[in-house]
């Protein structure tokens, strides 16, 4: 019986501690949300419990206002609000000051509650809880740090306080960087490369324009010029935790697998439940050879997406192809089919896959999608040329 009493208290706690957090969450974004209401006509979305995965989440609509709650006693996760823009910096401030102002007006308002009604026991335990919850959300956002949060969409970002970091940067930029800022933004990346490293020569510049010119050199793909400025910025700067990622990435687009497992293995270490990049490193290693080092960062990759990176399932298929798992392969390709039909590699891994069962027609006709969705294979015209004949 005593036993049984345990484990009803253990999940009483469990099941509190999670409504509790829900709460303080809820406040805290809500003092996001409100300003940002306030200030633009956009729409303001909060998440409670995840960070942004719509997937068994109840959701409020209050005007142009939603909020999401999920609970997942088991995997649990803060909260966000989604992003707005304003014209205004001074109003991007107050957005992101609202949430952990509200932390701080919550935690203040159960104290009150604590010295003015110190003889009622359960009331004393409730307002003490909310007030540690309440002060917990206030540190852990308020505190400047690097280290990027996933997003169930793939994207990153980070806490109030480095983003506040940030901004206060950003303010004292000069009109030069706020020009290449927004020219990086437009996509036009042969312009922020050209004059991002014009301005970089005449020395003194913020590191924020360093990274816009290396991000930009990758994006247009000139490998070997983002190479040589990595090791300018390597020189000047202490490198940050993204830093290891893109490079990773660098290496990867010029075949070094080795340098660019290197990369991925530092930032992984510090940014283990990056998705994105456990799929990414796991791509390296499929094209070193290494099959089961390769399925293991695909599962990781499904695992902390919590199953929903159709890409991670693709991959994941190959692995299993090259390791001669075919059940199994079919099993992840099928997967990530129901997930996004969209991406063409999940029908070249089909056509792999039925040109290993000795299905040709299959095998052609999944070649053949792949290739009319544009699939990054150069071989694909002999493979359908081959078995066609």
């Amino acid at each position: 019986m005593e036993i049984l009493y345990g484990i009803i208290i253990a999940i009483s706690w469990i099941f509190f501690t999670a409504i509790i957090r829900s709460l303080t969450t809820l406040f805290h974004e809500l003092g996001h949300a409100i300003p940002s209401l306030v200030f633009s006509d956009q729409n303001v979305v909060v998440y409670i419990g995840s960070y942004g995965d719509l997937k068994d989440s109840y959701s409020f609509n209050f005007g142009r206002l939603k909020i999401n709650f999920k609970f997942n006693f088991f995997d649990w996760k803060l909260g966000m609000c989604s992003g707005v823009r304003t014209e205004k910096m001074w109003q991007t401030a107050i957005i992101l000051l609202g949430g952990p102002l509200a932390s701080v007006m919550i935690a203040f308002f159960f104290l009150f509650l604590i010295f003015s009604n110190g003889s009622n026991q359960i009331l004393l335990f409730l307002a003490s809880t909310f007030t540690v919850a309440a002060i917990l959300d206030f540190f852990v956002n308020v505190i400047p740090s690097k280290s990027a949060i996933q997003m169930h969409d793939g994207g990153v970002t980070y806490n109030d306080g480095e983003q506040l970091v940030n901004l206060v940067s950003r303010s004292m930029m000069s009109s030069e960087y706020l020009e290449i800022e927004k020219l990086y933004q437009d996509e036009k990346y042969d312009e922020v490369a050209e004059k991002g490293y014009a301005l970089i020569q005449k020395g003194n510049q913020p590191r924020q324009l360093y990274n816009l010119v290396l991000s930009s050199f990758v994006e247009l793909k000139q490998n070997k010029d983002a190479i040589i400025f990595y090791k300018i910025i390597k020189g000047t700067f202490e490198l940050e935790e993204k830093d290891y990622y893109l490079i990773g990435k660098i290496y990867e687009n010029m075949n070094n697998y080795p340098e660019a497992v290197k990369y991925f293995d530092h930032y992984l270490h510090h940014s283990y439940t990056d998705f994105e990049a456990l799929n990414r490193r796991g791509k390296v290693q499929l094209n070193q050879s290494n099959y089961e080092l390769a399925a293991l960062d695909f599962e990781s990759s499904i695992q902390y997406s919590e199953g929903k990176y159709a890409e991670a399932f693709s991959n994941l298929g190959l692995a299993f192809l090259r390791l001669d798992e075919i059940d199994d392969a079919l099993n992840m390709l099928e997967e990530a089919q129901k997930l996004d039909p969209t991406i063409p590699e999940i029908y070249y891994h089909l056509g792999l896959y039925y040109e290993k069962k000795g299905n040709d027609q299959l095998a052609i006709l999944n070649y053949k999608k792949a290739k009319e969705m544009n699939v990054d294979y150069h071989g694909i015209d002999y493979k359908i040329d081959i078995l066609e004949s």
